[in-house]
């Protein structure tokens, strides 16, 4: 399989401390211009909130680095195919945060989430007879500075306090959909989700297709279908995650519903296999490359202009 590749080095999915990642968006720039990294184009896409964008921006304003942020969310939507219901993250590239569509998504998102949070807390209180304050706290601390609390903030609590041995056995045994903390939340429809990435001047791509759960290559069809018929733009088909035979399934699919195809580590946290920033990124040949987009392609003539 022939490989694809932009001419500058670029990563469009990746997270900071405002949503389920560990480092701020100042530490992130600084991270990815690493020499060891070099990155020059990078899309910061956080779960359901776009609170990283403006400093990470300023700060390579302010300081003259060569790299170009490209602005980005990662939405979460609640998708249901038969009997199961997924929860399907649609990654939007290139947008405006003061859209009032995508706002109003936002803020939906963000009540929900701070539901759950509360939900999950307490039940794990109960569950292993903890200090309240301890969780609570916690919880706290994370609204404190506008980051979204996600079930990776409560794996990472019950590793530290030793409670689970890994963030595997966390969500096999209390935060995943059999968990005994977890507690089912209906997100935004896939509709609304691409509709607002539109609204805000985005490109709407499918995120990491072959990774969420009970996901086959039958209801990743049914799924690539609906995400079609919503608008959508683009799909992930070039992630170190995905295995070859996976890469060119999504070809196949980005082939036949005509989408462009983007990539992205999806990095969290420094020293993560298979998720580390810039790294490993590359589309299969015969697919339409997202920064060939013409809602993309500008932040590569910003990039070179810089050069």
């Amino acid at each position: 399989m022939k490989k694809i590749e932009p001419d500058l080095k670029s990563d469009f999915h990746c997270h900071t401390l405002f949503s389920d990642g560990t480092l701020t968006p100042e530490e992130l720039v600084d991270y990815a211009l690493d020499k060891r990294r070099g990155l020059e184009l990078l899309a910061i896409t956080d779960h359901d909130n776009m609170n990283g964008i403006v400093p990470a921006a300023e700060y390579v304003r302010d300081n003259n680095l060569p790299l170009v942020i490209i602005p980005g969310i990662e939405i979460s939507t609640t998708w249901k195919c038969g009997s199961c219901s997924f929860q399907i993250h649609i990654v939007g590239l290139s947008c405006r945060s003061d859209d009032g569509k995508l706002k109003k998504i936002m803020d939906f998102h963000s009540r929900i989430r701070d539901s759950q949070a509360d939900l999950i807390g307490n039940r794990l209180i109960e569950l292993f007879s903890l200090d309240p304050s301890d969780i609570r706290g916690m919880i706290a601390k994370l609204r404190e500075r506008r980051t979204f609390v996600t079930r990776k903030h409560f794996s990472d609590f019950l590793q530290s306090h030793e409670l689970v041995s890994s963030n595997e056995e966390a969500f096999s045994k209390y935060l995943g959909s059999k968990g005994s903390a977890f507690f089912p939340v209906d997100f935004s429809t896939i509709e609304d989700a691409v509709e607002a990435v539109h609204s805000a001047g985005g490109v709407a791509v499918l995120a990491h297709p072959f990774r969420y759960e009970k996901m086959h290559c039958s209801t990743l069809r049914k799924l690539a279908d609906v995400f079609k018929q919503c608008g959508g733009d683009g799909i992930e088909a070039g992630s170190p995650q995905q295995k070859r035979q996976e890469k060119d399934f999504l070809r196949g699919l980005a082939q036949k519903y005509d989408f462009y195809c983007s990539f992205g580590s999806d990095f969290h946290s420094p020293g993560v296999p298979f998720r580390s920033l810039g790294s490993d990124l590359w589309l299969p040949d015969g697919v339409r490359p997202v920064w060939n987009h013409e809602k993309i392609a500008g932040y590569f003539e910003r990039m070179e202009s810089k050069s």
